[in-house]
């Protein structure tokens, strides 16, 4: 196997396709049928240490809950990949979506619950703005957050999902995550 670079856009273009057309072979050949042979490597690179998320995490979490949400944060690493790696669209897409928007808004559950002390969210939240963690449109927008992933079990569920979640949907939870990040580590320190 020669080494294998890209220094420019023509470059990638090529190697996008022919590494498209090599997976396709490889999922033509297999099928649905396990076969050892088929295991391509993931690419190394794109997904973040469970350290590297541990590092940015706000000071006072538990020491396995703070692994634990690293993990998480690892598996939204895979989701993101999936996501803006590759043309998985429709209603996979969709699913992969709402399955990230539930991790994340279980890591924001898990978090506001811990730094305020209250066993249920809205309470949770309203901790959070007594305590200028965050700002009133942060409030609005984890409760939303909220909303959707108490909306997102299936035996519950009164629309059809089909097409339902957005990568947009994923970004706004994802920033509001960002922001609850930062303003505990800015009350509370943050882990080194």
């Amino acid at each position: 196997m020669s080494n294998f670079t890209i220094s420019n856009e023509e470059e990638l273009q090529l190697a996008v396709t022919e590494a498209s057309i090599r997976l396709q072979a490889i999922q033509d050949y297999c099928g649905i049928q396990k076969n050892e042979f088929a295991r391509v490597n993931f690419p190394r690179g794109f997904l973040r240490s469970a350290a590297y998320h541990r590092k940015r995490m706000p000071l006072g979490l538990d020491p396995l809950l703070l692994h634990n949400i690293s993990y998480s944060l690892m598996t939204l690493d895979v989701f993101r990949w999936l996501i803006v790696r590759t043309d998985i669209a429709g209603t996979a897409q969709s699913m992969v979506i709402k399955r990230a928007i539930s991790i994340l808004a279980e890591i924001i559950e898990t978090i506001v619950k811990t730094y305020s002390g209250k066993r249920r969210f809205d309470p949770a939240v309203d901790w959070l703005k007594k305590h200028e963690v965050v700002d009133d449109e942060c409030i609005e927008k984890l409760k939303h957050i909220w909303r959707l992933r108490s909306s997102i079990h299936l035996w519950e569920a009164k629309v059809l999902e089909h097409n339902r979640y957005k990568t947009d949907d994923y970004n706004n939870a994802m920033v509001v995550y960002e922001q609850l990040r930062s303003g505990l580590v800015k009350k509370f320190g943050k882990h080194s």
